[in-house]
């Protein structure tokens, strides 16, 4: 499947299609997000692409690679619902 034109590696000059996406912090509106993505040479390690990073965070950046460069929001510590009980044999 072709990637859109409109994705691509975030690391400067890179066009190589992306592999990872991750959530960088709005810089001006606190609830949105905006998305990043990067290709496998530029890609952030798999438990830093699950994390909020902040507005201002320079990955993917070849210098700090597999790190992003920042400090990203933790993950949150509320626990999840309980979901229904499912049928045995589910």
């Amino acid at each position: 499947m072709p990637v859109p034109s409109t994705l691509a590696c975030g690391h400067t000059g890179c066009v190589a299609a992306p592999v990872v996406q991750w959530q960088r912090q709005h810089a001006v509106e606190e609830t949105w997000t905006d998305a990043v993505y990067a290709c496998a040479a530029h890609a952030v390690t798999l438990d830093l692409a699950a994390m909020i990073h902040q507005p201002t965070c320079p990955g993917p950046n070849a210098l700090t690679l597999p790190q992003c460069g920042c400090a990203p929001a933790p993950p949150p510590t509320v626990p999840l619902p309980a979901g229904p009980a499912l049928p045995t044999g589910w």
